[in-house]
């Protein structure tokens, strides 16, 4: 096995905590004695093989307590060691907001040219049956194969395989066992017995740089052809392609975003709202807090088929995000999981595209909370520049899912859902 250089970021997290013994509470790991790399990790380090070893330590809480402001001292710290040479990154971190780091970490360091992998565990590293050891092992596994990128590795168990997920696609959905997933898509590998098998194509980082802008239009609406079909909301089918529906078309998206390159120093905006569509969504109360907090931006999960209230009531999302964006804020739409198969999309999705909600399919809702906090920092809050960096590709984060079903099928579902 060849030697590596291997960069270290611990954060905290149950991973970097201690097994409560006579109590409920897991202990996070504090101070001088924290400090250094923690002894268990020197068994699966060795196996790993690096012959040099970088220890980054920029912040240390339960993942819980994370803020943007932690993302970017992470984004810092891995920055840090990309300049001293290491070859790959392991990014120790907790569990219940590791996907947040995760997507924010690929959209700050999308042009750094290494792997960049977080894991955690479900349970502290001395307790009994803890997946911590099993969890690094499979990431440094990962981290010689893997591409330029960020990754979350998980197994979740002490020992068994453990899946591979792209950072922008993944969120946690349990709190024990194998507890991420990547609905849109699935994971891009599995370690298993100690060697990586890749299971789909995973795309690289596609960092701004000096052609961004020239980039931009053309991939504004998504990739050409049948999967950007119909529920996912970005188009109608006419007769000679698609007539686009979303009120960011490929035009307005085109429009410059003012960026040269990459940013180097990682900044997120914290002003940004993410919510949940429901039945009596309170628009008034969410008015109030959007002038009173200077919000800047609103992340709506939409109702899985991409449906949400409309109209002029208390209850309407599109009364909403036409109050977001006369004062120059951002709001964009998402659904929890994108469909496998595309069908009919319903009334509701044009009204809320035409009332200023720019509709993201196959973007997950943390991703896009992430990716718009990131978003409105790089472009200082414009909001057609965000707007149109909101639809760049940068990370991977847009999934190629929904695929048009035969005639027959969007019509079943046109019946049926809703």
């Amino acid at each position: 096995m060849s030697r590596m250089r291997l960069g270290l970021v611990l954060t905290g997290g149950t991973i970097g905590s201690t097994s409560p013994g006579d109590s409920d509470v897991v202990r996070l790991m504090r101070g001088p004695n924290a400090a250094g790399m923690p002894g268990w990790l020197s068994g699966p380090l060795a196996a790993f093989g690096a012959h040099q070893l970088s220890i980054e330590r920029p912040v240390e809480l339960h993942s819980e307590e994370a803020r943007p402001s932690d993302w970017e001292a992470i984004a810092t710290s891995c920055r840090k060691l990309a300049e001293r040479g290491v070859d790959a990154i392991c990014v120790l971190h907790g569990s219940d907001t590791m996907a947040y780091a995760a997507a924010a970490l690929s959209f700050a360091l999308a042009d750094l040219r290494l792997p960049i992998v977080l894991t955690g565990s479900n349970l502290p590293p001395d307790a009994e049956e803890s997946d911590a050891k099993n969890n690094v092992r499979a990431a440094l596994v990962a981290l010689r194969t893997l591409p330029d990128g960020v990754y979350l590795v998980f197994a979740g168990t002490p020992d068994g395989d453990a899946l591979v997920h792209l950072g922008t696609r993944v969120r946690k959905e349990r709190a024990s066992g194998r507890a991420f997933v990547s609905p849109n898509g699935g994971p891009v590998a599995v370690v298993e017995r100690g060697r990586m098998r890749r299971l789909v194509p995973w795309p690289l980082p596609q960092p701004l740089g000096p052609t961004s802008e020239q980039r931009l239009g053309a991939m504004a609406d998504g990739p050409a052809g049948p999967v950007s079909a119909v529920l996912d909301g970005l188009d109608t089918p006419g007769a000679n392609g698609t007539t686009p529906v979303n009120g960011w078309s490929a035009a307005r998206a085109g429009a410059a975003i003012g960026v040269t390159e990459h940013p180097r120093v990682a900044r997120f905006d914290p002003r940004v709202l993410e919510l949940r569509v429901h039945p009596g969504l309170p628009v008034t109360a969410l008015e109030a807090a959007v002038d009173a907090g200077g919000l800047l931006g609103v992340v709506a999960e939409l109702y899985p088929c991409a449906t949400g209230p409309t109209g002029d009531d208390d209850a309407s999302l599109s009364r909403l995000a036409e109050h977001v964006t006369a004062r120059g804020g951002v709001v964009v739409g998402t659904v929890a999981a994108a469909p496998e198969v595309a069908g009919s999309y319903y009334p509701s999705l044009p009204s809320l595209t035409a009332s200023g909600i720019g509709f993201l399919p196959g973007v997950l809702t943390s991703t896009a909370t992430v990716k718009l906090m990131w978003a409105l920092a790089v472009t200082g809050g414009d909001q057609a520049r965000t707007r149109a960096l909101m639809r760049r590709t940068i990370a991977g984060e847009v999934a190629l899912v929904g695929r048009p079903a035969p005639r027959r099928r969007v019509q079943h579902q046109a019946r049926t859902g809703g």
